[in-house]
C-alpha cells in the first residue's frame, strides 16, 4: 500500500471509528512502523486535518483538511479567493469590500491591511488593476478561455498537480493555477443552485470539494463520501448519484443533493469527510431540474405542496434595501411598494425556514398570510417577550 492510500485509509478508519484504535494499533492494521504511522499523521496535520487523542490515546478526527497532495500557504489561497471574487464582481470592488466577502481563516480575521498587500502583490504581477479605489481583473494577464472538453480539463489539472509538487521554482505554480482556475467557464452548465439571500463567504477548501461535486453531477459520474452528520458521530461511507449543488444563506453551507436508493437527500457539504469518485456512471433521470427542485424552497428542505405566503416590510431603518437585495435572485416573488413600505407575495415550500428568515426583520416585517406562519412568528415573539420579562423581573428582585 502507498503512502497516499495508507493515508487516505487512515483517515476513514479513525472517522468510522472514532476514538477507537491507537497509533500503536494503526501502525499494526497497516503493517508499518510507528514512526511511519507518524509522520502520516504528521503530513495530515500540515494539510489542515485535526486529530485529537483521549486518554487512552485513542483517535479522533476532529476536522477534515485539505485534499491536495501539496498544501497552498495561506496567502497564496486567499489571493486565489481575492482573484474568484474579482472575476465575479466584474466591475471592481474596493479593498474594503474584498475583505468583507473574502473567508475569514481559523488564525482570525483578515484585516484590510492585509487584504491591500495582497491585492497589491496580484498588481505587481499583472492579473489585478487599479481604477481609482476600485480593483478589477486585468483581462490582458490572464489565460483565455480554455476549450478543453471535461477529460482534458481534468489531465490538465492533475498535471498541474505534478508540476506544482516537482517545480524548482514553486511559487509560480499558485499564480499559474489561479489564472487556470479564473479562465475557465463558471457558469456554463454549472449544477449549483442559490437558493435564498445573500453571497457565499469565500473558502478555498470548501470550493475544491464543490467544485469535484459540480464536475460529478454535470458528469453524471457516481461518488463515495465519508460523511459524519454530527461531529461526535461515526462517519459512514455513502455511493451515490450527485444532482448538483445548493447554497443556503442562512447558515452560510453548501449541500449537496444527490440521489441513492433511498431516494433524493441533502448532504452539508462541509460534513463530507472525503470523496471518492467512482468508476461508475449512473443514468440521470430526464425530468429532474435542479433548479426547479428548489424553487420554492427557501432553504434546502422541501416537504410538501408550497404554501402561499404574504409579508409586509415597513419602512424603518435599512428595511426595505435589504429585502431587495436579498431577494435578486428569486425569479418567482413579488415585491409591491405602497406609502407604508413593501408587501411581498410568493408560493414557499416549507414556512419554517422563511420563519428564520422574517425573525432577523424584528418589527419590521409582519405577516400577512397565511395563519399558521403568523401564529409561529407571534408565538416566537410571545416566548421572547416572555424571557426577556423574566430577566426584568430577576434584575428587578436584586435590587432588594
Amino acid at each position: 500500500m502507498n503512502k497516499l492510500k495508507r493515508q487516505t485509509e487512515l483517515i476513514k478508519l479513525i472517522a468510522k471509528e472514532p476514538w477507537q484504535h491507537t497509533r500503536k494499533d494503526l501502525a499494526q492494521r497497516f503493517m508499518t512502523g510507528e514512526a511511519t504511522l507518524n509522520r502520516d499523521i504528521e503530513e495530515l496535520n500540515q494539510k489542515e486535518y485535526v486529530f485529537a487523542e483521549d486518554n487512552e490515546k485513542g483517535l479522533f478526527l476532529g476536522s477534515p483538511g485539505w485534499n491536495e497532495l501539496i498544501p497552498l500557504k495561506d496567502a497564496a489561497l486567499r489571493q486565489m479567493e481575492i482573484l474568484e471574487l474579482l472575476q465575479r464582481f466584474r466591475k471592481g470592488l474596493s479593498i474594503t469590500e474584498i475583505e468583507k466577502r473574502i473567508h475569514s481563516g481559523a488564525e482570525g480575521e483578515t484585516g484590510e491591511k492585509t487584504v491591500e498587500r495582497m491585492v497589491k502583490d496580484l498588481v505587481v504581477k499583472g492579473l489585478v488593476t487599479r481604477q481609482g479605489n476600485e480593483y478589477r481583473l486585468n483581462p490582458t494577464g490572464i489565460l483565455p478561455p480554455l476549450q478543453l472538453n471535461e477529460r482534458e480539463k481534468q489531465i490538465f489539472y492533475e498535471a498541474l498537480k505534478l508540476t506544482k509538487a516537482l517545480s524548482p521554482l514553486p511559487g509560480i505554480i499558485p499564480a499559474l493555477e489561479a489564472k487556470l482556475n479564473v479562465s475557465l467557464p463558471q457558469d456554463e452548465e454549472m449544477e449549483t443552485v442559490f437558493v435564498q439571500g445573500r453571497t457565499p463567504s469565500h473558502n478555498m477548501r470548501r470550493i475544491h470539494i464543490c467544485n469535484a461535486l459540480e464536475q460529478a453531477a454535470r458528469a453524471h459520474r457516481v461518488i463515495r463520501i465519508l460523511y459524519r452528520r454530527e461531529r461526535e458521530d461515526a462517519a459512514r461511507e455513502i455511493k451515490l448519484h450527485p444532482l448538483g449543488i445548493v447554497y443556503y444563506w442562512v447558515l452560510d453551507k453548501w449541500y449537496l443533493t444527490a440521489e441513492s436508493k433511498n431516494g433524493i437527500r441533502t448532504y452539508v457539504v462541509d460534513q463530507i469527510l472525503h470523496l471518492d469518485l467512482e468508476e461508475e456512471y449512473f443514468e440521470r433521470k430526464t425530468d429532474f431540474d435542479l433548479k426547479a427542485y428548489y424553487e420554492s424552497s427557501w432553504g434546502i428542505y422541501r416537504c410538501s405542496a408550497p404554501t402561499k405566503v404574504k409579508v409586509r416590510f415597513y419602512r424603518k431603518y435599512a428595511t426595505l434595501q435589504r429585502v431587495r437585495e436579498e431577494l435578486r435572485d428569486r425569479e418567482h416573488c413579488s415585491i409591491e411598494e405602497d406609502e407604508d413600505g413593501l408587501i411581498l407575495t410568493e408560493d414557499v415550500d416549507g414556512i419554517e425556514e422563511i420563519a428564520v428568515w422574517l425573525r432577523g426583520f424584528g418589527s419590521s416585517a409582519e405577516v400577512l398570510e397565511p395563519p399558521e406562519l403568523r401564529d409561529k412568528m407571534r408565538g416566537e415573539w410571545a416566548r421572547m417577550l416572555e424571557m426577556y420579562s423574566k430577566e426584568e423581573q430577576n434584575d428587578f428582585s436584586g435590587t432588594h
